[in-house]
């Protein structure tokens, strides 16, 4: 996505709820009575483009949570604000994207306003990212895991 000119960055973002993705998964939540979610770019109603993970409830409820700390490309906006809701299911649920996870008051500051449940998804392993610290963690690191957690210690 960072290699993409604005153009084509742009044209690959669309509204929540109102984008096809958001009512496809809207959809396929009402029809298997679950709560599912996904990532897309976001077109706000301000604008701006954002790294935006959708969540459709069954009951037609939904919540966007957009990335706070983006880097992925240079007209990519930042979320301003944590994203907790509540489910049909009976739980409060909090969401973090990616490298937003990695920063512990992140986290911390989710559950102080009441999640219970935490959507972290992340996309990491041995990728050429251009996260502030993902050059650190190759493909032999994450390897190594299976066997010692401390092969992520420095």
């Amino acid at each position: 996505m960072r290699k993409l000119s604005r153009a084509a960055f742009e044209a690959l973002a669309e509204p929540v709820p109102d984008g096809p993705s958001t009512r496809d998964l809207l959809d396929l939540s009402r029809k298997h009575g679950m709560t599912i979610g996904a990532g897309l770019l976001e077109r706000a109603p301000d604008g701006g483009v954002y790294n935006a993970y959708a969540v459709a409830m069954p009951d037609g409820a939904w919540a966007v949570h957009r990335k706070l700390h983006v880097f992925e490309h240079p007209n990519i906006c930042a979320g301003n604000r944590y994203t907790v809701f509540d489910t049909p299911h009976g739980c409060r649920v909090g969401v973090l994207i990616c490298y937003d996870n990695n920063i512990i008051e992140n986290a911390r500051a989710t559950a102080l306003l009441g999640a219970e449940v935490l959507l972290a998804p992340h996309q990491t392993g041995g990728c050429n990212s251009v996260s502030p610290r993902g050059r650190w963690a190759r493909c032999g690191r994450w390897i190594a895991t299976s066997s010692s957690r401390t092969s992520f210690r420095r």
